[in-house]
């Protein structure tokens, strides 16, 4: 499965495999909000293409981010953005979970 298609009444948006991948670590997260320098070296996936991935995921409702506080941040560099399943993003990927492991040739 290389692309997915999703229609939440918004119209249909097309996600990617970094978007499916993106989704199944923040389930396996369970809960814990994931900041994206963490997912990039778990995903091994270029920041571009993960920045994109969660601002649609964002826009149709499947995650939802939050900045760390003015107080937890370092001198010198950008306060970080971390991100979290909505319910609707861990019913999306529960749904397309299935779909992946009856994938003719996979094992």
């Amino acid at each position: 499965m290389d692309s997915w298609r999703i229609d939440l009444g918004k119209g249909a948006v097309k996600y990617s495999v970094v978007a499916r991948e993106a989704l199944q670590l923040l389930a396996r997260a369970d809960g814990e909000p994931m900041h994206v320098w963490a997912m990039l070296r778990m995903l091994d996936r270029s920041h571009t293409g993960v920045y994109k991935a969660l601002e649609r995921m964002e826009n149709a409702g499947l995650v939802v981010s939050t900045k760390e506080e003015e107080n937890e941040r370092k001198l010198g560099r950008r306060r970080r953005r971390y991100y979290v399943l909505t319910d609707l993003g861990r019913a999306v990927q529960q749904a397309i979970a299935p779909v992946e492991h009856t994938r003719p040739g996979k094992e």
